[in-house]
């Protein structure tokens, strides 16, 4: 089950990689709920999708893509509706350089068969 889990949780997170990367807005936003929340470090919770947005804007001015993603670890509730993931995630300059990784706590929501991110803590 976990390890199932895993690979869900992994193929979910691929498509939000895949769709920065092509600087796609909605493909990006409808991975997301709508009311979804995102805590980055020094800033208050922010709301969701319009943060999204923006930073698929900022990727797509710096020449930035989303390398390679490494799902470390899934947890999800016992009814299977509630998961959190830890992710780290390679920036790539646009020479394909590491612009650095980052981590991301995320908690998902299985909604119409589907997990959507409500909460991503970035570290």
């Amino acid at each position: 089950m976990a390890s199932d889990l895993k690979s869900v949780i992994a193929a979910r997170f691929q498509k939000i990689c895949d769709a920065y990367n092509v600087y796609d807005l909605k493909a990006v936003s409808s991975i997301y709920a709508k009311d979804f929340r995102l805590v980055v470090p020094g800033e208050s919770s922010l709301p969701g999708v319009e943060m999204l947005q923006e930073g698929c804007k900022q990727m797509k001015e710096g020449g930035l893509k989303m390398g390679k993603a490494e799902v470390l670890e899934v947890r999800g509730s016992p009814d299977g509706n509630m998961v959190y993931s830890i992710i780290r995630v390679d920036t790539l300059n646009a020479d394909g350089s590491s612009a650095g990784k980052s981590n991301s706590v995320m908690i998902w929501q299985k909604v119409n068969g589907n997990y959507v991110v409500q909460v991503e803590v970035n570290a």
